[in-house]
């Protein structure tokens, strides 16, 4: 079992470090709680879930995680995915939906601390950024979508985007005035307080002033919607209900999550830690630490999150070493949940509405999707995909959509690797692609230089065969091929049987075969194989200058050089 991380900061923690740590916590703590409260109405939950989903998490990735910067708790990706996925077993703000979503954070944690010890953390390399960016995208527009009720002052029917915004239209004649023009004011204060005044945590500021605008005004009574009583106290240790029937219906979203949470939070942890330098983020660590995150969160009516992004910069920004900066913001959000709950009486729901809005709608990558389309344009369909899959069939299908799709674009792409035909430059001295150097010219009329720039294995193996068939039959006088195998990093059982059938064709055509430019692996292959039997062990060269002198009968290849089947060690 290792040790645990948190002695490799805490033996040689400075006192000169606490000031800053205390400060960026205080400075997250005070970002957290309205975050918090508004990331568990999206998931369909009372304010005070988020509350309860920001307390022990932080505690627990103190005590496990390898990031000193990382802020974890509620994020809006995993909070739209609970909602998505519990909503769809169980009617929102029912017991049963409540039940079912602390019982998704501890199925989402074991999922990711197995992940962890078996040390799959490697998986998240399996989605192209593509999909990722066009899951993201969608699912950001997906949640200000699905905010636009709360925006109006309206009860909007759940489903997809299109339901929603055509319930939208049917009722917008319907829409609460004082609600809009709260919302109005809520999303400009933030957007002000971002842009003017970075620092300013404008959350709690946002918080504060419509606490103070719905009380005086009181705008309970002219209809505007209030969160309303929030239970003070902190949240009874108690292990959810999961039994196998529920853990099955469950499972495919705790799946989602699990993966999407790691990713998002490894993504962040790494990219702050390149900026510092002086410590490292272990994946398979921060697959346990974020899964015992959740497991704690659960344990305590919490619903599952993640590593956020805003908060984990404002935590650098503000100046972190550490994470006791995170214990500190924890600290924070027990008092508020011991001694504050009474101020959050008279905040309207529109206010949290306007902070998940302005914090997912900055994750609508245009930029990336301009450039996808000026550069890489199988990539911009690929990311136009997931983003349609997205928004018309779901966030959890959405990802599913890309994740094959980017598998398919993966294979379809080894299928069909990029080869050339070689040509020597006027001086001798260079052998290029003859489609894009216009000085490589044929070195010998009746010889075909082919390079292959792929492994060879059974997903190609059919069309290097057909691509020298083609190559080949062009040349009707054709004495010599000349197979250039440096991209070929390995030959798998198919390719092999492939290889020697292309041999045996072209000996058929009376048409001798040689082999350049194998690396060892490759070589050490082909001399098992027994295919020098075939091939013929003067026939595996060195380099193509060798090849094409010996053909022109400028020079015969020396003892030395001739058999890399018997000295391959001498070329590894």
């Amino acid at each position: 079992m290792q040790s645990l991380p948190v002695p490799d900061w805490l033996r040689t923690y400075p006192r000169a470090w606490f000031s800053r740590d205390l400060l960026a916590g205080l400075t997250v703590g005070v970002m957290l709680v309205p975050q918090g409260m508004a990331y568990a109405l999206l998931a369909g939950l009372p304010p005070v879930y988020g509350l309860y989903a920001a307390a022990a998490p932080p505690l627990v990735y103190a005590l496990f995680g390898t990031s000193r910067h990382l802020a974890v708790g509620p994020v809006a990706m995993d909070s739209l995915l609970v909602a998505a996925g519990v909503g769809a077993l169980a009617a929102p703000g029912s017991a049963e939906y409540l039940g079912l979503a602390v019982a998704l954070a501890l199925l989402v944690g074991v999922l990711q601390v197995v992940a962890g010890w078996l040390r799959l953390d490697f998986l998240v390399h399996f989605i192209a950024r593509p999909v990722l960016a066009g899951f993201i995208s969608a699912a950001a527009v997906v949640i200000v979508v699905s905010q636009l009720g709360a925006l109006f002052g309206l009860s909007l029917a759940r489903g997809n985007v299109l339901t929603t915004l055509a319930d939208l239209e049917r009722q917008l004649s319907a829409a609460h005035l004082p609600t809009i023009a709260l919302g109005v004011f809520s999303i400009g204060l933030l957007l002000t307080l971002k842009r003017g005044w970075p620092r300013v945590p404008a959350a709690l500021v946002l918080v504060v002033a419509a606490v103070a605008i719905s009380r005086f005004a009181g705008l309970d009574e002219r209809g505007v919607h209030l969160v309303g009583a929030v239970p003070s106290g902190l949240p009874g240790f108690a292990l959810p209900e999961l039994d196998w029937t529920t853990a099955r219906a469950l499972l495919p979203t705790a799946v989602v999550i699990a993966f999407i949470g790691f990713l998002e939070s490894y993504a962040v942890g790494q990219t702050i830690q390149r900026r510092h330098g002086n410590y490292t983020v272990q994946p398979h660590r921060e697959l346990i630490a974020v899964g015992l995150g959740n497991v704690a969160a659960s344990l305590f009516s919490g619903f599952p999150g993640a590593g956020g992004l805003s908060r984990s910069a404002v935590n650098e920004q503000a100046g972190a070493r550490t994470q006791v900066a995170g214990v500190v913001s924890a600290g924070l959000v027990v008092l508020t949940l011991l001694f504050l709950t009474d101020f959050f009486h008279h905040l309207p729901l529109v206010a949290l509405s306007a902070i998940i809005v302005t914090a997912v709608v900055r994750l609508i990558d245009w930029r990336t999707v301009l450039r996808l389309w000026r550069t890489h344009r199988s990539d911009f369909w690929l990311f136009l995909a997931t983003a349609g899959g997205t928004l018309a069939l779901g966030v959890a299908e959405g990802i599913l959509v890309g994740m094959v799709l980017s598998l398919g674009v993966v294979i379809f792409r080894l299928s069909r690797p990029h080869y050339a035909v070689l040509g020597r430059s006027t001086d001798g001295t260079v052998y290029r692609n003859q489609e894009r150097f216009a000085e490589a010219v044929q070195p010998i009329p009746n010889a075909l230089l082919f390079r292959f720039d792929a492994p060879l294995s059974y997903v190609n193996a059919a069309y290097f065969q057909s691509r020298v068939q083609q190559r080949t039959a062009a040349h009707t006088d054709l004495r010599y091929f000349l197979l250039d195998a440096r991209a070929v990093t390995h030959i798998d059982a198919t390719g092999m049987d492939t290889l020697r059938e292309v041999v045996r064709e072209l000996r058929e055509r009376e048409v001798e075969v040689f082999v350049v430019h194998a690396i060892g692996p490759v070589r050490d292959l082909l001399y098992r194989e027994e295919f020098l039997d075939l091939l013929g062990e003067d026939h595996l060269l060195n380099d193509l200058d060798e090849a094409t002198q010996w053909i022109e009968g400028k020079r015969a290849p020396s003892n030395e050089r001739r058999c890399f089947a018997t000295q391959h060690q001498m070329f590894g």
